[in-house]
């Protein structure tokens, strides 16, 4: 089947996309310094930052719009996608550079017949990027069934979208997830569609297929809200957001957790990550950079975070 290059808008009237409550002259001094330097330094060309957490493109990509997602940069660094939550609506933003210049940011995948695309990230290998969407047929008693779904990128444009196979892909709700170098998927699933209860499954890659998901062990979901995995692509530590240690009733008291495996090859038990990436507001949603230098999450309803990836190597127990 042929490839079909995605559409950023829905009708030729559409104005350009503007980030709220940043002026129009800011905005566009902002934009100036991404074009300027992007093709001396990654990562829009801002400067990295350290063991402090830092607001990523602040005005840009981080705004008050509630972001559900990291900023997630494809492997050479030119395509960066990210989502949002608004109104009861999901939208997957994207910009791209061509010849040192970012684009603006625009929608991506956007549609008029209800369709609903969210939570980008990338396949352990870069060739596919995936999403959740309640597109394609509904479950057994009639309600939306969100999967996981995925697109390539070649000469042509991106592709047509297409599901995964059944499993990952299940009766319940797949929200968002992580995938190893073995091939091994380690999901977000809501119990049912009613219930606040999200918790961490993983659906192991074998024979050139899926396994069907199983829950994972009491260290993970020992809690109501365990979600947004991020799994490192050798598989020896996993990050994820949980409500474990009880602050509040609800998932907005979430904070990032860290577990490592030991010696025999074991998960650890998870630790909170510290006060410099957890606050009193929600942290969730994190994803190390392609290069491996910089860990990205989101932090309250707003913006994206990103810090150096030495937080996790100062965690890492050591060896005896």
């Amino acid at each position: 089947m042929k490839n079909t290059i995605f559409e950023y808008t829905t009708n030729k009237n559409m104005k350009h996309y503007f980030i709220p409550t940043v002026s129009f002259f800011c905005s566009l001094l902002i934009s100036c310094s991404l074009n300027t330097e992007s093709a001396k330094n990654p990562y829009l060309g801002l400067k990295p930052p350290g063991l402090t957490p830092e607001i990523f493109a602040k005005g840009i990509v981080s705004t008050e719009i509630n972001n559900h997602s990291p900023a997630i940069f494809s492997k050479n660094g030119k395509d960066l996608f990210w989502s949002y939550y608004s109104d009861g609506n999901h939208v997957i933003m994207h910009m791209e550079e061509i010849k040192g210049t970012w684009s603006n940011p625009k929608k991506f995948m956007v549609s008029d017949s209800g369709i609903i695309n969210g939570n980008p990230f990338y396949t352990a290998d870069f060739s596919c990027l995936v999403f959740f969407s309640n597109r394609g047929k509904r479950r057994k008693d009639g309600t939306p069934d969100f999967n996981l779904w995925y697109i390539k990128k070649d000469t042509y444009g991106w592709s047509k979208p297409k599901p995964f196979n059944s499993p990952p892909n299940t009766e319940n709700w797949e929200f968002y997830g992580s995938q190893a170098n073995n091939g091994n998927f380690y999901l977000t699933r809501k119990l049912n569609e009613r219930s606040m209860e999200f918790q961490l499954f993983i659906s192991k890659f074998n024979h050139n297929n899926w396994e069907e998901p199983i829950l994972m062990s009491d260290i993970f979901n020992s809690s109501k809200v365990n979600w947004t995995p991020y799994i490192a692509p050798d598989e020896s530590y996993l990050i994820f957001s949980s409500d474990r240690e009880g602050k509040t009733n609800g998932y907005d008291a979430c904070d990032l957790f860290i577990s490592f495996k030991d010696t025999e090859n074991k998960w650890c038990e998870p630790i909170n990550m510290g006060k410099e990436i957890n606050t009193n507001e929600i942290e969730r949603f994190p994803l190390v950079s392609p290069d491996g230098k910089y860990l990205f999450f989101v932090r309250g309803f707003g913006n994206i975070y990103w810090v150096s990836t030495d937080v996790i190597k100062r965690l890492k127990p050591h060896k005896k």
